[in-house]
């Protein structure tokens, strides 16, 4: 038994253009490869970010729609502006479920993802895919991925994900 967490990425608010070639929708494709592989396995995403009236939860639920996955093989949470929460709140389903968790991210995404799993309380796999997506999302994950770690060692991630929460709250993607 497996819990596949879908880690969001807000690229899926742009454009639906090459869809199949976005690395968002990548990750719902390979979350369906995975729940069609793994025995009892289940889908999460966790996301409680909106800009303007649309919310990042919905664009997955649009792309598990159309790639025909089950609703009893993925669930919703609206939770968590940030990686740092999302994660949190995938490592307690894992171990609450007791279950491996599988955590699907992009390729720029994942050293974060990494760096913030590396103590988690139950077994961890980590799937990377590889797709389009926005220069400044890109930017922004590669730039995270060497100063996040320096952040987490200062004590300062508390601080961090205050001042992210906040701006996604005021709708700011990045």
């Amino acid at each position: 038994m497996a819990l596949i967490f879908v880690l969001t990425k807000s690229s899926c608010f742009g454009s639906k253009k090459l869809l199949e070639y976005r690395g968002w929708y990548r990750e719902c494709m390979k979350a369906l490869e995975l729940v069609d592989v793994l025995t009892d396995s289940k889908i999460i995403v966790a996301s409680s970010v909106k800009i303007g009236s649309k919310k990042e939860i919905d664009c997955y639920r649009f792309a598990f729609r159309r790639l025909g996955i089950e609703n009893s093989s993925v669930e919703f949470f609206d939770y968590g502006f940030e990686t740092i929460s999302q994660l949190d709140f995938a490592f307690v389903m894992a171990q609450k479920r007791n279950e491996e968790l599988i955590i699907i991210s992009t390729l720029f995404h994942f050293p974060r993802a990494w760096w913030l799993s590396r103590n988690c309380p139950v077994k961890i796999k980590h799937k990377i895919v590889f797709g389009i997506t926005d220069i400044k999302e890109v930017l922004v994950d590669i730039a995270l991925d060497f100063i996040f770690p320096i952040i987490d060692v200062l004590g300062c991630r508390k601080w961090f994900q205050n001042l992210t929460i906040e701006r996604r709250q005021s709708g700011l993607r990045f």
